[in-house]
Parts: C-alpha cells; sequence; structure tokens
C-alpha cells in the first residue's frame, strides 16, 4: 500500500537514494538540506529498513555531549584504541571518520531531528585494549513521539514484536528495571510507573497499531523520517532499483520496478546506494563468504530485489576484501510463531551476559565468554 502523499511529484530530481534505513535517510535529510530534489526508493511497503529493529546506537567519539556529562575522552585515546585492533596505517575513510563524526553528528541535530544523548554505561567491545572507554562515545537516538509522524506512522516498520511489550509497546533501558521490580511487588513506585506506560500504551493503541512511544532504532529511524518529511523528500515505496543509467561516463538516471513495469527517473547529480550488505543475496555471499553461506539473518529481506552490491558491481564498481570483519555477526535463535511466521532474534546485548548464564556447543563444553560483544561471540561460534 501507498500513502499518495509520499508518492513522487516529479520524475527527475538531483539526487536518488535507494534504502530507507538510516543510512539512506541521512544521506537523503543532508542533500535536501542543502537544496537538492531528492527521491527516497524503497523495496518494501515501510521506511526503516533493519535501523528500525536495530538498538540504533551510534559510535561517535569526541561527540559534543562529553564535558556537559562529566566524561573525558581526547583524539590521542581513540587513535591508539582504533590502532590496537585495526591495521595501520589508517586509510583516508579512517582518517575521514575521525576528523569528520562529531562535526557531522552536530550537522544533523542542526538541520534535522535527530537528538542524541551519551550512553555512559556502554564500554568500547574491546575494553580490555589500551585507550578503550569505558562509558563515554556511545550515543542513542532520545525517545521519540510517533504521533508527530501523523498520517505517516503506519508507514514506519516496526520493532520486532519479541522487542516490545504486549507484542506492541516500546520501552527504554530505563523502564526494564522498574517493570522487573513492578513484576516483583518489589516497589511501590515502580508498580505505579508500570501502571502508568500501560494505561499510556492502551490509549495510543485507541488510535495506532501499536505504541507510539518509540526508542532505540526506531526512535532513530522515525527522527529521520520526519526530517525528510518536513524537508519534501519524495519517497518511492514498493519499487526496487535495477540498474543504474550512464551517459557518456555521467550518471543520468535509475531504472526502477514498480507494479511490475519498469521505469525511468531521471537523476542529474548521483545516486546513493544504501541497500544494506549481503545478508540476503545468496549469490554474492556464497563467492565472498562461502564458509557461512546457508547461515540465516535477522536482517530485513529484500526479497527478490539486487542488492546494492550487485547494481553497484553492474556500474564496475568492485567489492574491497581487504576488511578483517566483512561480516555484522550476531548470535540468533530461530522459532515459528504460532501464526506459523518464522522469526530469526537475535542475541545482542540484554540477555547473553545474565549472571548464570552459560554458553556451551553440542557437547555442552563451555566456547566463550558470554560477556563478549556479539561479533566476536559469533567467531567463538564458528570456531
Amino acid at each position: 500500500m501507498k500513502d499518495a502523499s509520499l508518492l513522487m511529484n516529479n520524475q527527475a530530481y538531483d539526487v536518488a537514494v535507494v534504502g530507507s534505513g538510516a543510512a539512506g535517510l541521512t544521506a537523503a535529510c543532508v542533500a535536501a538540506s542543502m537544496g537538492q530534489k531528492v527521491v527516497v526508493i524503497e523495496q518494501s511497503p515501510y521506511v526503516g529498513g533493519t535501523s528500525a529493529i536495530s538498538g540504533g546506537m551510534l559510535w561517535i567519539p569526541g561527540h559534543p555531549y562529553l564535558a556537559q556529562n562529566g566524561l573525558k575522552d581526547s583524539p590521542q585515546n581513540v587513535r591508539q584504541y582504533l590502532e590496537n585492533f585495526i591495521a595501520k596505517p589508517f586509510d583516508a575513510r579512517m582518517e575521514a571518520f575521525l576528523a569528520h563524526c562529531s562535526p557531522a553528528l552536530q550537522y544533523l541535530e542542526k538541520h534535522t531531528h535527530l537528538r542524541t544523548r551519551p550512553v555512559t554505561g556502554y564500554p568500547d567491545y574491546y575494553s580490555e585494549l589500551d585507550g578503550a572507554s569505558i562509558g563515554c562515545r556511545v550515543l542513542e537516538p532520545e525517545p521519540f513521539d510517533g504521533k508527530l509522524l501523523g498520517k505517516h506512522f503506519h508507514l514506519l516498520r516496526a520493532p520486532l514484536p519479541e522487542f516490545m511489550v504486549f507484542g506492541g509497546m516500546m520501552v527504554s533501558r530505563q523502564d526494564i528495571p522498574l517493570l522487573r521490580k513492578a513484576r516483583q511487588g518489589k516497589s511501590l513506585t515502580a508498580v505505579f510507573n508500570a501502571a502508568s506506560l500501560v494505561f499510556e500504551y492502551l490509549t495510543q493503541r485507541i488510535f495506532h497499531p501499536r505504541g507510539t512511544r518509540l526508542y532505540l532504532g526506531n526512535a532513530l529511524v522515525a527522527r529521520l523520517f520526519k526530517s525528510a518529511l518536513d524537508l519534501n523528500i519524495d519517497f518511492l515505496l514498493n519499487a526496487s532499483a535495477k540498474e543504474i543509467i550512464f551517459d557518456s561516463g555521467n550518471i543520468t538516471g535509475i531504472i526502477v520496478k514498480e507494479d511490475n513495469n519498469d521505469k525511468k527517473i531521471n537523476v542529474a547529480k548521483g545516486v546513493i546506494l544504501a541497500t544494506g550488505g549481503l545478508s540476503h543475496d545468496h549469490t554474492l555471499r556464497n563467492q565472498y563468504f562461502s564458509e557461512i553461506d546457508s547461515f540465516k539473518s535477522a536482517t530485513i529481506s529484500r526479497g527478490d530485489s539486487l542488492s546494492g552490491a550487485k547494481i553497484a558491481m553492474m556500474a564496475n564498481a568492485k567489492i574491497s576484501d581487504n576488511g578483517k570483519n566483512g561480516v555484522f555477526g550476531v548470535p540468533l535463535s530461530h522459532y515459528v510463531r504460532p501464526d506459523g511466521s518464522e522469526v530469526y532474534y537475535p542475541h545482542t546485548v540484554t540477555d547473553r551476559s545474565k549472571p548464570g548464564l552459560i554458553a556451551v556447543n553440542a557437547v555442552g563444553r563451555r566456547f566463550t565468554n558470554e560477556a563478549r560483544s556479539y561479533h566476536d561471540f559469533y567467531y567463538s561460534q564458528l570456531e
């Protein structure tokens, strides 16, 4: 289903962005804030991609909230930390990240609805290394009221039901211990707060398909989606990118498939591919990551759409093979819901490191430190 107010108003644009996750929406908002006419092309009926079901945290060393939160860090510490596990010397991309990540955040918070706050208790993944921080480099989006999206709220991809209370109520990290205390009856204050949350949720459900208190990746995407709407960015949903069109070496447009018909969108300045990785492109997965080609993914499937990587390769782009961690690994649980749909539930932070949890292999032998980052936990599973 498409919302008429989100359909393209023009067939010619300065910039076309393929993919509506956090990366794609950010690129679209920046281009539009600089006066460009932008369209976002999304293959699904919903905006947000995998970002909408993620934790939504950002690793931004040197962010502008350090001093006001009593946090200390230095560029030297950041560089030392990264040099401990990234091949040296840094290439131009790493230098650009270190120089511009904080200014980029400040630009977004000035020109869009993006607002973030430090997660002070969240350490770097390799906290044992020199230069690591025990909790001053990670930011999370501020909560967002989904009602501000108005009639477009239903187009925002919802988190997994398993990540929401009652299958539709998002809760913050701060809410979780209060809800646990309320359930155990250990605190009247916690019981009152829990009752208030539930009452608020029930009133929201009168008018909306789910709760409108948004956190984590859903808040991140919602803030960027609201920004895109305010910046008059057009959205073409249920449309798959097929091919970038060139004329004398210059990009002039992109072919998309909509309602089983191919159409050309004229593009004057560029196409940005922000479709995620190769999770559901089994041809490329088998070529570049054959040892894990049979593994499942918790990312949002692109159906039969071409991956951004394949579209880029059709335009003579190459995939680099010099990355150490080419896979965003995370342990998953697979099960079937009562309605028959399948779930791949990612075990990221809140469950693996709980006291009493011991991770064992098929022969009952403990194989890793359960509190390791989900990336390293995943690689431990491969050993």
